[in-house]
């Protein structure tokens, strides 16, 4: 109990550098289907408006 409060009060008082952990995660999975539809929609957003501009 007294070591554990000797250890916060050294880095409270920047006489010790607090300890870093490091946060692994999950690596995620490329979703193919994802983005080909999101590629799919996005050109045809893009052709709807170019033809959209061309008539106008």
């Amino acid at each position: 109990m007294q070591t554990d409060y000797v250890k916060i009060l050294a880095q409270k008082t920047y006489q010790e550098k607090p300890v870093k952990t490091l946060h692994t995660f999950k690596r995620q999975k490329f979703h193919a289907m994802s983005f080909f539809m999101g590629v799919a929609t996005s050109l045809l957003l893009y052709g709807y408006r170019c033809w959209k501009a061309a008539i106008v």
